[in-house]
């Protein structure tokens, strides 16, 4: 059972009525949503303006009232999926830019492990020396430096790793990448024969004429 459609002339009414009695009145009376009661009480100028100004009370919404049209770049193909007249080139730019940024970091990574490489090589230089300083006199000041070099040793040699370990993931990942793009193109290519032996069969199962 559909729901009656109040004309801009019936809301007037209904508020009225809504005034002398109550909002609750009015919905049951009406058999309309109280939550639409309120809401012409406070349109009721905009309503009386409407319908004194356009001369059209039989009319259902206020001027610029309803669903707004959607955007060009909202707007649906027969598909069901939103069509964007730019998209293909937003996307290929987003790609670029993504590529350009991926490609920084690399080189970032790069140099930030060949400058912890350097200072590691520095660090086992100064805790050799500190190591002979200190086995010849015992020198406790010779034995803090020996374990300050090797505290930073340590701390340098797991940047390293941490670096390292990051490079590889991300090559792993831009395998995988590669991996389901291979993937994706065969499956492509899987439904366009799919497709011809189909059509093969449904000509083969034919009847000949003679």
């Amino acid at each position: 059972m559909s729901r009656h459609t109040f004309s801009l002339a019936e809301k007037i009414t209904v508020v009225e009525f809504a005034k002398l009695t109550s909002i609750h009145k009015a919905a049951t009376t009406y058999n309309v949503d109280r939550k639409s009661v309120r809401s012409w009480i406070k349109q009721e100028e905009i309503l009386r303006v409407s319908v004194d100004q356009g001369g059209q009370s039989n009319r259902k919404r206020l001027n610029g009232a309803g669903r707004k049209p959607k955007k060009l770049t909202e707007r649906t193909d027969k598909s069901g999926k939103f069509s964007t007249p730019a998209s293909n080139g937003a996307s290929e730019s987003n790609t670029k830019g993504s590529t350009a940024k991926s490609t920084s970091r690399a080189v970032q990574k790069r140099g930030r492990i060949r400058d912890l490489l350097a200072q590691e090589e520095e660090l086992n230089t100064a805790l050799a020396s500190a190591t002979v300083s200190w086995q010849q006199d015992g020198d406790q000041d010779h034995l803090r430096s020996w374990v300050t070099a090797a505290w930073n040793l340590m701390k340098v040699s797991m940047q390293i790793g941490e670096n390292r370990m990051e490079t590889e993931i991300s090559g792993l990942r831009k395998d995988l990448s590669d991996v389901k793009a291979k993937i994706k193109g065969l499956e492509t290519k899987l439904t366009g024969i799919e497709a011809l032996l189909a059509a093969v069969v449904q000509h083969l199962s034919l009847p000949q004429t003679q």
